[in-house]
């Protein structure tokens, strides 16, 4: 019985305290590998996710650069992280904000975007209006730099010198002196261009620094939002031997 007691005695003050350590080391060992996984998923996610979400903030961006005029479409837009320090005010987010406006001015691909650098498009047929390609047997003449959206003023003109007196000639040329003074006097009401195609049926657009100095390519058709009474205008000019100058300012 003593001998039983003493090898009681013995376990538990002895064995049972080497227990106690054992166990009480495997568990700072496992928590110390937890907290170095801790700390390296902290490093991890700061450096992956949380600088981004903290110091940066999404934006959107131009893939390449936008000339004066041009329409915003969705597949010229991305998304780009930048440095709250360095954000303008209220720089575009949301790509629908934008797009189908037009540019005011040339844009550089890559820069920050406000919605002050763009206008609604407004070059879509309004209530009785309708697109309309002048044919190019109607035109005497027309800039090489005109544009999308430009302001056109269509003035009538008479190619065969003959077939007019000396006074509509003159009457001619009163009207057209004073509708150049007056956007309101205009011959023909002036019309919004809404497109202006190359042969390959693609928009001739500004390009580079140079904006209208510098197009795409030349013009092969031009298209107008116009009435009908205009249209029908220009048409009835056209059968008494008039062909057209197409301007703008």
């Amino acid at each position: 019985m003593e001998i039983y007691v003493k090898q009681v005695l013995s376990y538990e003050s002895g064995d049972f305290e080497v227990f106690r350590k054992g166990k009480l080391e495997t568990i700072k060992g496992i928590a110390g590998l937890l907290l170095c996984v801790c700390a390296v998923a902290g490093i991890y996610y700061w450096e992956s996710y949380g600088r981004i979400r903290y110091e940066k903030t999404e934006i959107v961006v131009l893939k390449y650069a936008l000339a004066p005029n041009a329409l915003v479409q969705k597949d010229q837009l991305i998304y780009v992280n930048r440095d709250k320090a360095t954000l303008i005010d209220n720089p575009v987010k949301d790509p629908e904000s934008i797009v189908g406006k037009v540019a005011k001015h040339y844009i550089p691909a890559g820069i920050q975007l406000s919605e002050k650098f763009f206008e609604a498009e407004g070059l879509l047929p309004g209530k009785g209006e309708y697109i309309f390609q002048m044919p190019s047997e109607w035109i005497a003449s027309y800039p090489s730099t005109l544009r999308r959206s430009d302001n056109a003023y269509i003035y009538p003109i008479r190619l065969k010198r003959s077939e007019i007196s000396d006074a509509e000639r003159e009457n001619t040329l009163a009207e057209l002196k004073q509708s150049a003074e007056s956007d309101d006097e205009a011959p023909i009401q002036c019309m919004k261009i809404a497109f202006v195609k190359n042969q390959s049926n693609q928009e001739v657009e500004s390009v580079g620094e140079d904006g209208r100095l510098n197009g795409s390519s030349n013009i092969a058709t031009i298209e107008l939002i116009a009435e009908i009474d205009d249209i029908t205008r220009l048409n009835t000019l056209y059968k008494d031997g008039y062909k057209f100058m197409i301007l703008y300012k």
